[in-house]
């Protein structure tokens, strides 16, 4: 939830926080992990517009500390953004293993396209 009274300063310091935890999460990315970053992301997304929004405006911050927490957050998303690329890159190296392990490979010498099934399981 965005704090509508929240300070520029305090925009950054949220968004930081929900992207901290996204590596964190990161660190040991299971399925379920990854899905939680998820939610943060989304509000990392939610209080960046917000920020966009309030940065032209006045602050009472100062523009030096307000500059450094933002080169904080280019830090912290740029790690974000490396740990997601590996947690893709190990799950599709993975896939093929999988697919080369269950269906074989093609003439081509790729791993087989595995059919897939349609299911529902519905849980309640």
């Amino acid at each position: 939830m965005i704090a509508l009274s929240a300070g520029r300063m305090e925009l950054v310091r949220q968004v930081r926080g929900g992207i901290q935890r996204v590596v964190e999460l990161l660190g040991s990315p299971t399925p379920e992990a990854v899905e939680q970053c998820a939610s943060h992301l989304e509000t990392a997304v939610e209080l960046v517009a917000e920020l966009q929004a309030r940065l032209h405006g006045p602050g009472l911050e100062s523009p030096a500390a307000l500059r450094a927490e933002l080169a904080e957050l280019r830090a912290d998303l740029s790690r974000a953004d490396r740990l997601l690329a590996q947690a893709f890159e190990f799950r599709t190296g993975w896939n093929r293993v999988l697919r080369a392990m269950l269906g074989g490979y093609s003439s081509q010498g790729e791993p087989a396209v595995l059919p897939v099934s349609g299911r529902w399981a519905v849980k309640g």
